[in-house]
């Protein structure tokens, strides 16, 4: 009797193990999924407001800190400040850029 439950013990430890890895798996996935999504802060203290890409890895963002409007360069070695300004002004050229 002894060698027929070995059998059976090791396919259920087998599967058992299995499921503990596919669970662990999924776990990591999901946490690494998790950490990689933008966080909003309660505060709003930081906001994007658009973002425009503008070429292969480069774009052009628009973020608002807290009264300032800053208008970014972004590109996959390097993030430039292109025009920092009072939130109205910018936000009204913008405005009146979209409308032409």
């Amino acid at each position: 009797m002894n060698s027929t439950a070995l059998p059976g013990m090791s396919l259920a430890s087998t599967t058992l193990g299995l499921l503990f890895l596919v669970a662990l798996f999924a776990a990591a996935l999901w946490l690494l999924k998790r950490s990689q999504s933008p966080r909003s802060r309660s505060n709003g203290s930081i906001q994007l407001l658009e973002t425009q890409t503008i070429g292969p890895g480069q774009r052009l963002v628009l973020v608002k800190v807290e009264e300032q409007t800053l208008l970014l360069g972004v590109c996959a070695q390097s993030i430039s400040l292109l025009v920092e300004t009072e939130s109205a002004s910018l936000l009204s050229r913008f405005d009146r850029a979209s409308e032409r």
